[in-house]
């Protein structure tokens, strides 16, 4: 029988199937999803595990540096410095050396490798796996593969069979320019500088570069100075984030990842002997009594006074210094003394027995003496005496049966004392007599005395007189003592001879007697030999016939006619008592002259060396002559602290018994000066002139490279306000060096933003104040002052470059460069110029040849000293010392080299220096003057900031996952860490004071990280 509804039938069916794909389908897509679910937990799990591993070779990373680089007795380089062909694929690697080890010692490298050596292979890396570290995601789209930096792959068995590796790599970032650098007394809120006025801050900046030059770096014209730019540098946590501000471009792009970093700071220890370095500002003592009179300049400066001519207020740009005597007239050796005292440069004392009126028998004595102002500050001016002892008789012959014996001591008394007085400052021929600088023994100023015209009235005279070189302008007649009368029989025609015994004076130079009467110098040791008795003339040609006692500082004539820097390296002129002898050791010569004046005919300079008898030389660099090459009158040489000092390379203008001058930073001062480099630092904080509030939300350090670390980093709550003061010697334990710069880089863009940090940045320099004259003698009736941007140069006076005494030239020529004038004291600039007009322009700001040269050869310097040595630099006294082999050739030290040994253009060649007068084109008088560069010139602004080590580094870790069975990599991590050591050891129950110290853990000081990152893969 039919059912009576067959279509319902089969209408359950298809809903039946229906339920049924339905019920198919969600078990299908339940099941995809548990199965993603699954896949999505595996990567993560996988990605978990490779992070993990990446954090591991991190950890060991970390633990690898805090083992061999947390000592102080360390020093890093990268494997770029031994240039050795092996390290082709290596040359970004972090090597550590142990300064205690010995040589020989092979250092430890910073990269995940079993296997240890100088000549370690990257490309030997098991089974060839390696992790990019470092691609074109950091070195830029157009880095080459050089730039790349890749390490080995180590395995990581794990439980569940799959295989993990990591691999790290540590990038030693004290090699590289520190980019974030600021002025922190500009930065907004910034802090005080204990009493310092503003001008003396500012002043420090041109003696110690606040940053490096990001203009060059980055090559962008932006103002990094400009507050706002400076508020962007003080949020930065990382390079990358340069490009935020002002659009500046990426620095790390084509390859400038191995060249700069954020900043690199540092710590104030010891490489060699461990420990904190002492300050000398806080610890002057530590020097002896010398250097302590030294450092405390306002006890002889004179300071600054409404009624004053020249120093009226705190913020002129000019200082002077108050006449002062040394510590001590016998130093020993190598000690440090402290004096402000003129130079007698040149002496002249002559004698002459003749005929009088009704033939009585007179004496006439001629003085002549020139005062030499070696400093680069004006010298308060104050009568002084001079005394002269020794003189010999004088036996006279007349014809064939005539003699008689002067007593030059019984005429003139033992002791011949001669007043200079101040008030003959005003009639000084070479300054414009309405001129106020004549108050002053102005800087670098010769100043002559000699004695006065008495033929007349035959009165001894009180003082000497302010005259020129002609010294027969000049009498002091008197009557021979005992009486005498020459004889009627003896005729004018008759001939004469003299007769004198050996020789030896001594000459006391003193304060007038109201001032003290302190003696300032003594020169003694003269040697004048015998007086031959030949005919020297007849009887009434006495005028003609001079016994002459004179006494030059002089360097010789090899000096000019041979290597021109060589002067520098004799001996100091600021001797207290200098002896005198005819060898170059001693640096001087004496002898008996016949003359009638200071004129190239009647006195030829005949100790020199192959002169050109035509050019009259008085055989130094001092000379003012009309005859002499050098027509500039002031010219200083050495600088007296007007401020706080900051660097160790300012220590070159200490007086050091027996040693030539400019020791501490040059070659020729050899370890023992130059080890003040490594044993210890200026802070700049003086008692009751530059101690910075702690108490202050913001306390600044007056030293525009060092910092205070936060007080909670070294487990206190808070600073008191006496804790500077309290540490003294060690303050080194609560201050960092900001933009800490590791000399052994071999990074030429890096050395060349250090480098170029020296500009002459907003310069500010006092041309005349309302006292003075302009360079036409026109009234100036306010303070004149110039801003200007000068190229990188350096100065070997940062603190007093910025004044200018009067021009010292009535006639002045109107052509000469005003800008030479403004840098009379001294400075040479790493641009060439391309003109020879005044103007700021003259310069060629867009032509880095020289800066890019300087910074080839320092680099490419550090590198041959590796090289010759299998190890970098170990200190900065072996920087500044150590000679170096190239081949077979022994050079200089790498600076002395690259500034003395011409290995790129003369920095003071005629073309960065305008030649001074038409006649001398293409001569270049500063050769003989502070603007002749010098190692110690470099150092000074360099010091501050180098070390032979560096504190901060960055770690980059790599961790995977591989497929057990396929040996697919199934994931991938990387990490970056910027990380700090402190001066915190690894004990860290230990005080300040035990800070101060070599730590006792053998891991030496702690490291810090300072930030830590994950990077994907487009970072790389």
């Amino acid at each position: 029988m039919k059912s009576p509804h067959p279509s319902k039938a089969g209408s359950a069916l298809l809903i039946t199937l229906l339920v049924v794909s339905l019920l198919l389908m969600s078990v299908l897509a339940f099941s995809v999803q548990v199965r993603m679910s699954l896949r999505e937990v595996r990567n993560s799990m996988d990605m978990h595990v490779a992070r993990q591993n990446a954090r591991l070779g991190m950890e060991l990373a970390l633990a690898q540096l805090q083992e061999t680089a947390g000592q102080d007795q360390r020093v890093t380089a990268t494997a770029a410095i031994l240039g050795n062909a092996a390290h082709a694929d290596n040359r970004w690697v972090t090597g550590v050396w142990d300064t205690q080890a010995g040589s020989g010692a092979e250092p430890r490298w910073l990269i995940s490798t079993p296997t240890q050596g100088v000549n370690y292979d990257i490309s030997a890396a098991p089974g060839g796996l390696t992790a990019l570290l470092l691609g074109q995601g950091s070195a830029g789209a157009n880095a080459n593969s050089e730039k790349f930096v890749r390490a080995p792959l180590v395995p990581i068995p794990a439980p569940t069979g799959a295989v993990g590796h990591y691999a790290f790599w540590v990038a030693d970032e004290g090699v590289k320019a520190s980019l974030g650098l600021y002025d922190q007394f500009a930065s907004p809120g910034g802090g005080n500088a204990g009493q310092l006025h503003a001008t003396e801050v500012q002043r420090m900046r041109y003696g110690v570069p606040v940053r490096v030059s990001q203009e060059l770096a980055l090559g962008n014209n932006t103002d990094f100075d400009e507050p706002g730019m400076i508020a962007g540098l003080q949020r930065l946590v990382g390079l990358e984030q340069m490009s935020l501000l002002n659009g500046l471009p990426d620095p790390r792009a084509d390859g400038g990842f191995h060249d700069f970093t954020l900043n690199a700071r540092g710590l104030l220890t010891h490489p060699l002997n461990g420990g904190v370095k002492k300050d000398l500002s806080l610890a002057p003592g530590l020097l002896g009594n010398g250097f302590a009179r030294f450092m405390n300049f306002p006890a002889y400066m004179e300071q600054p006074n409404a009624g004053n001519a020249l120093v009226r207020v705190e913020n002129d740009l000019r200082r002077m210094h108050e006449i002062t005597p040394p510590n001590t007239l016998n130093p020993g050796p190598d000690e440090i003394v402290h004096s402000v005292v003129p130079v007698i440069t040149d002496f002249g004392l002559q004698f002459v027995p003749h005929v009088g009126g009704s033939r009585r028998g007179i004496m006439s004595m001629h003085f002549v003496l020139e005062l030499w102002n070696p400093y680069s500050s004006g010298l308060v001016a104050e009568d002084l005496v001079v005394e002269i002892t020794g003189m010999q008789p004088i036996t006279m012959f007349v014809g064939d049966d005539w003699q008689h014996t002067f007593d030059v001591e019984q005429t003139y008394g033992e002791t011949i004392r001669i007043r200079l007085n101040r008030e003959q400052y005003h009639v000084t021929r070479h300054l414009h007599p309405e001129s106020h600088d004549v108050y002053a023994h102005g800087p670098g100023r010769l100043l002559y005395w000699s004695g006065p015209d008495t033929n007349n009235d035959r009165t001894p005279p009180e003082t000497g007189s302010f005259a020129n070189r002609q010294v027969n302008q000049t009498r002091w007649v008197l009557n021979a003592v005992p009486a005498m009368t020459f004889p009627a029989h003896l005729a004018n025609s008759d001939s004469v001879r003299y007769q004198m015994d050996e020789t030896q004076l001594t000459i006391t130079l003193r304060k007038a007697p109201e001032n003290g009467g302190d003696v300032l110098a003594v020169y003694r040791d003269f040697l004048y030999d015998e007086v031959d008795s030949g005919v020297m003339g007849n009887l009434s040609g006495w005028n003609s016939r001079w016994l002459t006692y004179r006494f030059r500082i002089i360097e010789r004539g090899t000096t000019y006619l041979g290597d021109r820097s060589l002067w520098l390296k004799h001996v100091d002129k600021r001797t207290v008592t200098p002896a005198f002898g005819d060898n170059v050791v001693t640096d001087s010569h004496t002898m008996h002259e016949q003359a009638t004046s200071y004129s190239p005919d009647a006195l030829p300079n005949i100790l020199s060396v192959n002169q050109d008898t035509r050019v009259f030389y008085f055989d130094r660099v001092l000379s003012s002559s009309a005859w002499s090459q050098d027509f500039r009158k002031d010219l200083p040489m050495f600088e007296l602290p007007r401020q706080p000092l900051i660097s160790i390379g300012q220590l070159q203008h200490l007086h050091i018994a027996g040693r030539a001058p400019y020791a501490v930073g040059n070659a020729w001062g050899g370890t023992q000066w130059n080890r003040l480099f490594d044993d210890y630092f200026l802070s700049g904080m003086q008692a009751g002139i530059s101690m910075p509030s702690l108490a202050n939300d913001n306390p600044v350090i007056p030293h525009p490279r060092i910092s205070l670390f936060p007080a909670r980093g070294l487990g206190l709550t808070e600073y008191d306000d006496n804790l500077l003061a309290d540490l003294g010697e060690n303050s080194g334990v609560v201050l960092a060096v900001e933009g800490q710069f590791n000399l052994n880089s071999v990074s030429v863009p890096a050395w060349k933003a250090v480098l170029g940090s020296t500009v002459f940045k907003n310069f500010v320099h006092a041309r005349r104040d309302r006292n003075l004259h302009d360079e036409f003698h026109q009234t100036a009736n306010d303070l004149v002052q110039s801003q200007i941007d000068y190229p990188p140069g350096f100065s070997r006076f940062p603190q007093s470059i910025q004044e200018l005494f009067d021009v010292d030239i009535e006639e002045m020529d109107n052509d000469l460069d005003r800008h030479f004038l403004n840098f009379k004291p001294g400075v040479t600039f790493l641009k060439p110029r391309t003109g020879t007009n005044g103007a700021d322009s003259d310069f060629d700001h867009a032509d880095d040849g020289l800066l890019e040269e300087f910074a080839a050869a320092v680099a490419e310097g550090v590198r041959e000293y590796a090289a010759a040595n299998g190890r970098p630099f170990l200190t900065l006294n072996e920087f500044i010392t150590g000679n170096f082999r190239n081949g077979n050739s022994l050079l200089n030290t790498i600076l002395e080299g690259d500034v003395d040994a011409g290995r790129f253009p003369r920095l003071a060649a005629g073309e960065l220096r305008r030649p001074f007068g038409d006649n001398l084109d293409g001569w270049t008088p500063e050769e003989r003057t502070p603007a002749w560069l010098s190692q110690a010139d470099v150092l000074t602004s360099l010091a501050p900031f180098l070390s032979t080590r560096s504190d901060t580094f960055t770690i980059r870790s790599y961790g995977n996952v591989r497929d057990p069975i396929s040996g697919e990599t199934i994931s991938r991590a990387w990490c970056e860490a910027v990380v700090q050591r402190v001066i915190v050891p690894m004990n860290e129950t230990a005080t300040l004071d035990e800070m101060a110290g070599v730590p006792s853990s053998a891991f030496g000081r702690q490291f810090k990280i300072l930030s830590f990152r994950w990077l994907n893969e487009s970072d790389i």
